[in-house]
């Protein structure tokens, strides 16, 4: 895992809800800055395991390639203990 700090984008797939609100998350992403192994745990800590893969690819490849929008921050989870 890289231990260099960047934006890292974890995409969900057609499958992933939303933990509090079960809203599909298919075709978005959410942002994180930080190293690897700590952006991964916050997510871990945000979504469990309701998410599909890390990318340091540039937000706006996923949104031109695939449709892929922004999950906005206000709209995130609560961080919970893992």
């Amino acid at each position: 895992m890289s231990e260099h700090t960047r934006d890292w984008i974890f995409l969900f797939g057609r499958v992933h809800v939303h933990p509090d609100t079960g809203e599909s998350l298919a075709k978005r992403y959410v942002k994180i800055h930080g190293t690897e192994h700590d952006a991964r745990k916050r997510m871990f800590r945000m979504f469990g395991d309701q998410w599909s893969h890390s990318s340091d690819q540039p937000a706006w490849m996923f949104e031109q390639a695939y449709g892929d929008t922004e999950l906005p921050e206000a709209e995130w989870p609560k961080e919970r203990e893992t």
